[in-house]
């Protein structure tokens, strides 16, 4: 895929299509799980007057190398996630591969990577992650989605990183 379409897109609308991404591979990979739980939370970002600190450090908690770092929740020492959604995570992610690791880890370092500063130029290394994003699709056959679908939040809009919008039109889990 040419990367060059995502330039004039903002780093919320390049992370609405990553996670895009997410749900086409997880959907396809596990068409029977109900993968609700999971996405309310990545598409959260969207909403109007989401703390994206507060969003990534919620993320971190969903990652299978977190996730599982203890074999109980008794065990763990979790500042978001309560006993009864890390049931549920861990019953969606108990067979995580290496696609869904970097699937979720890219999203999540792709509002990192500009925490805290300014997004430099046309946010090159969002767009770096992505891409790794879009070949874990393409290598597992996993069709993309169509990137005009986020063509309308633009680079322009709040420094870069975009402004909030309705993300349910994008979704085809939630």
């Amino acid at each position: 895929m040419n990367m060059t379409q995502f330039e004039g897109v903002s780093l919320l609308g390049r992370i609405s299509y990553a996670i895009m991404c997410a749900e086409n591979y997880l959907t396809a990979i596990h068409p029977d799980r109900d993968w609700r739980p999971l996405f309310e939370l990545l598409w959260s970002i969207c909403d109007e007057g989401t703390c994206w600190d507060e969003w990534a450090s919620k993320v971190l908690e969903v990652l299978p190398e977190c996730l599982f770092e203890f074999p109980t929740f008794e065990q763990s020492d979790f500042d978001h996630l309560d006993e009864a959604s890390y049931d549920t995570m861990v019953s969606l992610l108990k067979d995580h591969d290496d696609g869904t690791d970097s699937l979720l880890e890219g999203i999540r370092d792709m509002e990192e990577a500009y925490a805290y500063t300014e997004i430099d130029g046309i946010g090159k290394e969002s767009l770096d992650i992505l891409e790794g994003i879009v070949e874990v699709l393409e290598k597992a056959g996993v069709q993309l989605p169509d990137p005009k679908a986020v063509a309308f939040s633009s680079f322009k809009e709040c420094g870069g990183r975009g402004d909030s919008f309705d993300f349910h039109s994008l979704s085809t889990v939630l």
